[in-house]
């Protein structure tokens, strides 16, 4: 097999595993300049937690949580599990929270480990963020005010993992081309 001088583009990569069904597109939605902008004023205003899953090369699956500022999007905690448990959540938030600061309110979703109001309850999390002061704000209290055309911000924490997602799939890809490329 010839040396290869260049590689390919990230939209052609892109192209490539779409085709080849390793990548799912995602259904067309509306242009982003449509939604409204919106983002804390201050570090440590909102930060956002979410969970994502991930395959690992061995095709072992873990689930990557992760914790962001809403005003500076730093990545505050990012901890790959085999399966994200609420006494996790509260341990990585606590451990943020012993570099970073304490934040005014944390946002995320209804997940389990989230939020135990399916269960008429509370997790963990939730029980210590009203025992610090901290406001928690979940996702469909969000999307409600949405509706209302009130400002509202699900999207950075899970526009991280489609980045982590994205970027992990391309740079896989390159590596893959690489080495066919020089074997």
């Amino acid at each position: 097999m010839g040396r290869v001088d260049k590689v390919p583009s990230v939209a052609t990569i892109w192209r490539i595993l779409s085709r080849q069904g390793l990548i799912r597109p995602e259904p067309h939605k509306r242009p982003r300049s449509s939604f409204k902008r919106f983002e804390a004023q201050l570090p440590n205003e909102m930060w956002q937690a979410d969970s994502t899953h991930w395959q690992l090369a061995d095709d072992a699956d873990v689930e990557i949580l992760n914790l962001i500022d809403d005003h500076s999007r730093l990545v505050l905690a990012s901890v790959a599990l085999p399966s994200v448990k609420a006494p996790n959540v509260y341990e990585i938030f606590r451990s943020a929270t012993d570099i970073h600061g304490l934040p005014a309110s944390l946002l995320c979703d209804n997940a389990a480990v989230f939020s135990g109001s399916p269960r008429r309850g509370k997790v963990v999390l939730e029980a210590e963020l009203e025992r610090l002061g901290i406001r928690c704000i979940h996702f469909s209290q969000v999307s409600q005010r949405n509706r209302a055309g009130l400002p509202g911000q699900e999207g950075s924490v899970r526009a991280l993992h489609q980045d982590l997602l994205f970027h992990g799939a391309v740079k896989g890809a390159v590596l893959l081309a690489r080495r066919r490329s020089l074997g």
